[in-house]
């Protein structure tokens, strides 16, 4: 429970002080029961307190051959920090000895979630169904491209864009789910349920019934030309006694 002696060193802005305290025979220890292993820090203490009473209180003044880094905290032997760490710590080195190898960056965690704003709608004038979805966006640092798994009615597919046009599509219930995908993992879903009509047949058009003129009240279709006889609905010429139109002749 005791040592042969004890040291303190320390330093002020103005002073730096080092205190030892022992025995020249090796036989006698400074014991903590006695308070002797505290001797060394209560003198200097006592004596640098003394030393700087009266004295202007100023900060430390950084030599010219220190110079101050961020550093990758834990890295061994000390790494410089990347830009944007939220590991880094500031370090002292005498300036020539400082670090030259920066860490590699540190990868944040993706927390994948359900996509947002998925939405369907069949579009009847050309017989498809159109969906869509919001990019979801990866943290500041990441690299890459977020994947989405569709899936209809149990059938997937991977896209990159945030849109779908299914041509064509299965009639009755439709039910499309959504994940997110990156680096080999999947996120939770969401869905959205459609019904989808079967498609109306244009019925043929039907032919326009003639229209059948009217007869007149009196029951005739007009009147007739000058000279002819309105009796006589023939074009034939009458015929008379006299053919030809010549005269008779006279008797002797």
């Amino acid at each position: 429970n005791g040592v042969p002696d004890n040291w303190v060193v320390g330093y002020s802005p103005y002073y730096t002080m080092s205190v030892w305290v022992g025995y020249e025979n090796y036989n006698t220890y400074l014991t903590p029961d006695n308070g002797t292993t505290r001797l060394a820090r209560r003198i200097y203490k006592e004596a640098m307190t003394e030393l700087t009473s009266g004295l202007e209180r100023r900060d430390w003044q950084r030599p010219e051959s220190v110079v101050q880094l961020q550093i990758e905290n834990g890295t061994d032997p000390a790494e410089l920090a990347p830009s944007g760490s939220s590991n880094a710590v500031s370090e002292l080195f005498v300036r020539g000895n400082t670090p030259t190898v920066t860490a590699e960056p540190e990868i944040p965690d993706v927390e994948l979630t359900a996509p947002t704003g998925l939405s369907a709608r069949y579009v009847a004038a050309s017989d498809d169904v159109s969906i869509n979805w919001n990019t979801f966006t990866l943290p500041n640092g990441i690299d890459g491209e977020a994947q989405y798994v569709l899936s209809i009615n149990g059938e997937e597919q991977t896209l990159t864009n945030t849109e779908y046009l299914l041509s064509d599509p299965p009639r009755g219930n439709l039910t499309i789910s959504l994940a997110v995908r990156f680096d080999g993992e999947t996120g939770p879903t969401s869905s959205v349920a459609l019904i989808v009509p079967e498609p109306q047949e244009e019925e043929p058009d039907e032919p326009e019934e003639p229209v059948e003129p009217e007869e007149p009240e009196n029951g005739n279709e007009g009147t007739p030309p000058e000279g002819q006889d309105p009796g006589n609905d023939s074009d034939e010429p009458e015929e008379t006694d006299n053919p030809g139109g010549a005269e008779p002749p006279e008797d002797p």
